[in-house]
């Protein structure tokens, strides 16, 4: 019984959650992405102020950009080899301000010239004031 009891209120979580997620969406539909920031299979050389591997998705470089104030942009580097491993790289520049020839081409991996300041408005702003600037 208590199975079906734990099923009934996942089920109502699930649908309150999925309201809520919709009525943001509605409230909000100017607000950026992450993907607006991404040019694809692109990437940026010499600014790399941190580095790790076993990233899941952009967004972990995203988390990881929003923890330190010097972050400007971030390589997401989805795939080289045959190992998997999905690796960030956090630059201390965004594409306007690196060198010219620091951006370059590199099938795998992704640029998001997006930074700390960024990254907040798109992720910790409250939806009232969710358009860039």
């Amino acid at each position: 019984m208590a199975n079906k009891t734990q099923m009934k209120y996942l089920e109502i979580s699930a649908s309150l959650l999925f309201l809520f997620l919709v009525s943001c969406a509605q409230e909000c539909s100017q607000r950026l992405s992450l993907n607006d920031y991404r040019r694809e299979n692109r990437i940026l050389k010499s600014y790399q102020i941190n580095y790790f591997e076993d990233a899941l998705s952009p967004y972990t470089c995203a988390d990881a950009c929003l923890r330190d104030p010097r972050c400007r942009s971030f390589n997401f580097i989805r795939n080289q080899d045959s190992s998997d491993i999905k690796k960030c790289v956090i630059n201390d520049v965004n594409k306007d301000e690196a060198s010219s020839g620091a951006f370059k081409e590199d099938f795998g991996t992704d640029f998001y010239n997006v930074g700390y300041e960024a990254l907040q408005k798109i992720f910790l702003t409250p939806s009232s004031s969710c358009t860039q600037d």
